[in-house]
This record gives structure tokens, sequence and C-alpha cells, in this order.
């Protein structure tokens, strides 16, 4: 069911997004490559900023509001790296995202009290790891297993060749 669509009729369109997220407030975060960063809308889908994080935000993917919702955490594909962003568009700081595992799909999440994790599809596991790659759990036994949706204290899972949800 859709409650109501946020397309603009005046440049920047959202014609390419490539990640959401939504703030307490209700305000919305829309990660579109044609915008060239991340376009911050208020409640009632009016644009607020474009988040830009000089340049480094262009393809950013898998936004996250950090602990606070004062400040947006986004993965950036091109450096491998994810960027936390306070609202005034200043890097508060940036993290690499080790790259030794060929991950497939990827959702970025929060603990509760730490760094953002990150819920990644590497072959036909499911996986949690941190931000260095380190391995924090593993669920075996999919085909096809889509990109993992962090869910509160879940993670959420399609299989479509074994036709099934999976809450992990």
């Amino acid at each position: 069911r859709v409650t109501r669509r946020l397309a603009r009729d005046e440049p920047p369109y959202l014609t390419e997004p490539l990640g959401l997220t939504v703030a307490d407030n209700g305000d919305i975060f829309v990660s579109d490559r044609s915008a060239g960063g991340v376009l911050h809308l208020n409640p009632a889908g009016e644009l607020v900023a474009i988040l830009t994080a000089q340049e480094r935000l262009q393809e950013a993917t898998d936004l996250v509001m950090d602990a606070t919702q004062a400040g947006l955490w986004a993965r950036n594909p091109r450096c491998q790296d994810l960027v936390h962003l306070s609202s005034g568009n200043e890097i508060l700081e940036s993290l690499p995202i080790a790259d030794a595992v060929p991950w497939e799909k990827v959702d970025v999440f929060r603990g509760a009290d730490g760094p953002p994790l990150l819920a990644v599809v590497a072959g036909d596991a499911v996986e949690v790891r941190s931000m260095n790659g380190q391995l924090l759990a593993r669920w075996n036994g999919f085909l096809r297993p889509s990109a993992p949706i962090v869910r509160e204290d879940s993670l959420l899972v399609v299989d479509p060749e074994l036709g099934r949800l999976v809450e992990l």
C-alpha cells in the first residue's frame, strides 16, 4: 500500500535513489545518485538540504541514523568506508570497511550503544560483521538470500529459492 509518494517536481529529482532512512522526528534522508548526495527532507517531503560531505556521498548507500538522531551514517561504496555525517554536512568520522570479504549485499545498522555493524550476504550465508570485518554471527542454510533488513533486534532475510521469509 502506498501512503505517500515522495517524487519531486523540481530539481533535485529523486530519479536514482540508493538508500533511505527516517529519523525519529520524521525527517527523511534519501541518497540519490542524480542529486549528488543525500537529500534531507522534512516530514512533508520538502527539501531541507543536500548533504554531500565534500563530494564523498555522491553514490552513498545504506543510510542509518546515529544513536543520537543528530547525525547520519552512510556507506560510501566508492571509497569502501562509512561516513558519519552531522546534520550540518560535516564529516564527524570515517571508518574503513574491511574489503577482505567479497560481500554481495550489505545493510548497515547500529547497535544499542556501539558503532554501526554490517549485516551482509556472503554466498549462501548471512553474517553480522563489525566495521573492521570481524565476524560476529553467521547463519548458513540459505540458497539465494536477499539483502538482510535489520528490524529492531532481528534480521529479516527472504530466500526466494526456499520460498521463505526468515527472521534471525
